[in-house]
C-alpha cells in the first residue's frame, strides 16, 4: 500500500510462479544493495545501534562495500 496524490492506493502484480524462470544470486544482491540504501536513509534521520547492526551484518553476508 502507498499514496499517490494524498490518495491511499494498492499495486497488485500477479504472476505464475511455476512458469517463471529461476534466477540466480544477482537477485540477492541487487535486493541487498536497496535495503542497505533504505538503512542508510533510515539512519541519517535516527541514530540507532540496531540499524548500525542490522547494516554491518547485510554488508557481510551480501559482500557488499561503501564508502561511509
Amino acid at each position: 500500500m502507498g499514496s499517490h496524490a494524498n490518495r491511499s492506493v494498492d499495486f497488485i502484480y500477479s504472476s505464475n510462479f511455476e512458469s517463471a524462470s529461476e534466477g540466480g544470486k544477482s537477485i540477492a544482491r541487487r535486493w541487498a544493495f536497496w535495503k542497505l540504501h533504505y538503512l542508510y536513509t533510515k539512519q541519517m534521520r535516527q541514530d540507532s545501534n540496531e540499524l548500525d547492526k542490522q547494516i554491518k551484518e547485510l554488508r557481510k553476508r551480501y559482500q557488499l562495500t561503501s564508502t561511509n
